[in-house]
């Protein structure tokens, strides 16, 4: 495992969570910037799907489970999820087996936490520990477990722990911001 892969996997979760943040959350670095970052975000995950077979079926798989849950509802998010299954379409192959178990833990898992933030906006121990999107490594782990090939789980851990860690430092930022004009 190299570190251009290692490096991906980081950039894949900051670029994603920094195209949401331009939507979402009022986020603006300049003209243009929203669709620069969902480029980004789906040049990283193009490279991580022609890196490996396996994490090119895992990154679909999460890419599938994004439209079940109607995460894809911007025009840089379609843009990102665009170029990673035109990449994956035309140079990988499905992997069924593979496919369609992460596809499940993805839009099952996705789905609670979704509803966890979404639906009842929970600001207990359950919303908090949502809000980590520990689906995605812990698939991996599993996976790891089973095949004796933990590559997921690094890929998963990275890009969540980099997504994650935008996530808060934007929200600490605007808390920040916040309490200063008070």
């Amino acid at each position: 495992m190299g570190f251009v892969l290692l490096g991906n996997a980081i950039l894949f979760g900051i670029t994603m969570k920094i195209a949401d943040l331009h939507n979402e959350h009022g986020f603006k670095a300049f003209n243009g910037s929203g669709i620069l970052f969902g480029i980004l975000w789906g040049l990283s995950g193009a490279v991580l799907v022609l890196s490996d077979q396996l994490l090119a079926n895992i990154i679909m798989a999460m890419n599938i489970a994004f439209v079940t849950r109607m995460r894809l509802d911007y025009f840089n998010h379609t843009l990102a999820a665009s170029i990673i299954i035109l990449t994956f379409a035309l140079t990988q192959k499905t992997m069924p087996a593979i496919l369609i178990s992460f596809y499940l833990a993805f839009a099952v898992f996705g789905g609670i936490k979704d509803f966890l933030d979404d639906g009842i906006k929970s600001k207990n121990i359950a919303g908090k520990i949502s809000e980590t999107m520990w689906y995605y490594p812990v698939s991996g782990l599993v996976f790891g477990f089973f095949f004796g090939n933990f590559t997921p789980f690094i890929v998963l851990s990275l890009y969540t722990i980099a997504y994650d860690t935008i996530k808060l430092g934007y929200e600490s930022i605007k808390t920040e911001e916040k309490n200063n004009a008070s």
